[in-house]
């Protein structure tokens, strides 16, 4: 029989069958019922263990969509495209208010963040997606999660002098073992790497 007492990871954090069905909830019946194995257990909560998901990362900045540029253009992505027909239905039946948008580049945008993505994931529910977000505060200190550009074979020195013309600073070089890499910040003063 499996029990949560079997996983290190449940027990670890004190998990007893009551636990897994959520709080205030009183037992399912099936937890009445020995668990066979872990599939059986699996079943019994609606999803696998083992299921991998999906991320978005997202960069707090005091301008989203000037850093969506930027970035789409350091990494060749695009903006990732609004339907601007769903935009004017929300707009027809007031579920969103113009305040909400702004013009962009030609294109009416969310006032409120920018998104990015690689072209041939455009629409893609599973594409890798980097979200700018606005927010009130400037950056005070190192970020503890940055982004790392491989450059695969292309000369380090010379992306990082055109990275440097287009508004990104130069921080530092380092190396470990047989690597080697250029700390640099974006315009706004994210730390990212390129190797």
């Amino acid at each position: 029989m499996f029990s949560p007492a079997d996983n290190p990871g449940l027990a670890a954090v004190g998990l007893g069958w009551g636990d897994l069905d959520g709080p205030g909830e009183p037992p399912s019946p099936s937890r009445t019922e020995p668990v066979r194995d872990m599939q059986d257990w699996q079943g019994r909560r609606g999803y696998d263990l083992a299921m991998t998901f999906n991320i978005q990362i997202c960069v707090d900045c005091a301008d989203a969509h000037s850093q969506a540029d930027w970035w789409a253009e350091t990494l060749g992505w695009v903006p990732e495209p609004l339907d601007q027909a769903l935009i004017d239905s929300l707009l027809a039946d007031g579920t969103i208010g113009p305040d909400l948008l702004i013009n962009h580049n030609g294109e009416r945008r969310w006032r409120d963040g920018a998104a990015i993505c690689r072209q041939s994931e455009v629409g893609s529910p599973d594409r890798l997606r980097i979200l700018f977000q606005p927010v009130p505060e400037p950056k005070t200190a190192k970020d503890r999660i940055h982004l790392d550009i491989h450059l695969n074979g292309a000369d380090r020195d010379v992306m990082r002098a055109e990275l440097e013309a287009r508004g990104a600073t130069f921080l530092y070089q380092e190396e470990q073992g047989p690597s080697s890499w250029y700390t640099m910040a974006d315009p706004e003063g994210n730390e990212f790497c390129i190797a």
